[in-house]
């Protein structure tokens, strides 16, 4: 009997996590929609991540792993106004030019361009931006961009 009572406890529990995570994220279905891949929430953030597992950067004879370091990501609010969103874009040289214009076509700023490694091959760089809108539209700008990379999309 205690053994029943203890798995339809579990059970509940889980339910009810499940249920609160289903809300929390809920709100962001369409972001989830136009960026091919749902995120998380946390303190009424909606963060989604894409790891750059498409790309295998050396500085010197060391690999470094997409989740050391090669992850970009995107955070969004919700605001009087609609959302805001900034995030952090992890880009090879080649990449920068499109992916910026892209992001410029859809009214999204950029705040900065830059690289956190040295000496890494290939080159990678790191695109930081700001925008404020429609959650919606401006996950449809980032799809955008980030379908001028080679970034893996879909579901993580």
């Amino acid at each position: 009997m205690r053994f029943i009572r203890s798995y339809i406890f579990t059970i509940v529990v889980l339910f009810l996590g499940l249920s609160a995570f289903a809300q929390d994220v809920a709100p962001w279905a369409g972001v989830a929609k136009a960026l091919g891949r749902e995120g998380s929430v946390q303190g009424g953030v909606y963060k989604i991540g894409f790891l750059r597992k498409d790309l295998t950067v050396m500085v010197g004879k060391t690999k470094v792993e997409p989740a050391a370091g090669l992850g970009s990501w995107m955070a969004f609010r919700e605001t009087e106004g609609g959302a805001i969103v900034d995030g952090d874009l992890v880009l090879t040289s080649e990449e920068v030019n499109p992916v910026v214009s892209a992001l410029q076509s859809a009214g999204i700023e950029i705040s900065a361009v830059h690289n956190h490694l040295i000496g890494e091959t290939p080159q990678v760089m790191y695109v930081h931006f700001f925008g404020r809108g429609v959650a919606e539209k401006l996950a449809e700008g980032l799809h955008a961009a980030l379908a001028k990379t080679a970034t893996l999309m879909g579901p993580a």
